[in-house]
């Protein structure tokens, strides 16, 4: 049970919530290499579940949006880069960027208005099984759908923890539902604890040697 008082009290004022859940957003890609702050990633997805529960639909949607809008605006905005070496103007490449942040976020703002629209039921019910499963299913849809765009999915970031099962596991849809083969980039995501454990034992003495 979640204490009466505690989350009207963080998250049920309409500017408390959608703050949070836009610097829930921001911080996320700390989760990820270089930085590997991996405890980040579930305490984010927890403050923006929260915001969500105490929301309508059309709030928990703008917070969903938020947080997204801050995950991939931190994340992913090397993109305009990308656009400046194939010599597309500035004004352009922060255009086409800005643009593709704004359409990623969608992604987690439907995820919210559906799940707050449609799936009633108590609050640690949302909290533990329906809110993360509805975030699995829009992670993977954001992987394939229109051939997919799975930077930033937070499974990748739980590889050297605990919840690297579980994290593994969720990319499992893919799989089962035939769309995509797992490309070398999440062989090495799933390969990249037993790397790091490698690395650090060193290298394994040449045969013979003394």
């Amino acid at each position: 049970m979640i204490p009466g008082g505690l989350v009207p009290a963080l998250v049920g004022h309409r500017r408390a919530g959608d703050a949070l859940a836009l610097i829930a957003g921001l911080a996320t890609p700390l989760a990820f290499a270089p930085f590997d702050l991996a405890y980040i990633a579930p305490l984010a997805l927890a403050a923006l579940f929260l915001s969500w529960l105490v929301a309508s639909a059309a709030r928990a949607f703008w917070r969903g949006w938020l947080f997204g809008a801050g995950l991939f605006g931190s994340g992913v905005s090397w993109i305009a880069n990308s656009f400046l070496i194939m010599h597309v103007a500035p004004p352009v490449a922060i255009l086409l960027t800005a643009g593709l942040i704004a359409l990623l976020a969608l992604y987690p703002g439907m995820s919210a208005w559906l799940l707050r629209r449609f799936v009633p039921g108590p609050a640690s019910l949302r909290l533990l099984v329906a809110f993360p499963a509805g975030w699995a299913l829009t992670e993977w849809l954001r992987g394939w759908l229109f051939t997919g765009f799975p930077w930033l999915e937070l499974g990748y970031s739980q590889v050297d923890t605990p919840l690297r099962d579980v994290a593994l596991h969720e990319h499992d849809l893919e799989r089962l539902a035939g769309r995509r083969r797992p490309g070398p980039r999440r062989e090495r995501a799933a390969r990249s604890s037993q790397c790091r454990r490698h690395h650090q034992r060193g290298p394994a003495p040449a045969a013979g040697g003394s």
